[in-house]
């Protein structure tokens, strides 16, 4: 007889505690941790973090497209970090993509790319950071990226317009 009674007693409270939980499970931008979805078509920005030392994070720049399918041609734009926070160490361009790198000033980065065989969803650029006081664990919230020009398909149209840069995908991986 107790049992049915300690569930119908704390029944209400675990109904709360589950709506208060998920209240803003609709909001992407809320909270500490939230993390938007790919609900609208267009590109999408998505850093990868990976630890390469005990001191050293490797972030790569990719675009991800919903729904996919146009390949790439080419890709100029800025990535920002938390220069207060991270240390640029080094730029690179993944094999495949032509263009340049450039630290403008500390905490911005601009690039231009060129895919030289169009890919859908391709890796455009890896940033190697150091913490500047000590070690750090890398965070969405340290970076922002804005692309400037985007061009694909067949006829090399301006497909600017599709890319969502206010949803910065971040990924931490081993």
């Amino acid at each position: 007889m107790r049992f049915p009674t300690f569930f119908r007693r704390t029944a209400p409270l675990l109904a709360f505690a589950l709506v208060a939980g998920c209240a803003d499970a609709n909001n992407p931008g809320s909270g500490a941790g939230g993390l938007p979805t790919l609900t609208e078509p267009g590109i999408y920005n998505l850093l990868s973090a990976r630890a390469v030392s005990a001191e050293v994070s490797e972030v790569t720049l990719s675009l991800k497209q919903l729904p996919g399918g146009v390949e790439l041609a080419s890709v100029q734009g800025e990535l920002q970090y938390d220069a207060a926070a991270l240390q640029l160490v080094s730029t690179a361009l993944p094999e495949g993509i032509e263009g340049d790198v450039v630290e403008v000033s500390p905490g911005r980065v601009r690039f231009v790319a060129t895919l030289v065989q169009g890919t859908a969803e391709p890796a455009i650029l890896r940033l190697q950071f150091r913490g500047r006081e000590a070690p750090v664990a890398l965070a969405r919230e340290m970076f922002s990226v804005r692309l400037e020009e985007v061009s694909g398909g067949a006829d090399l149209a301006d497909v600017t317009s599709t890319v969502r840069s206010e949803r910065l995908l971040f990924v931490q991986g081993q």
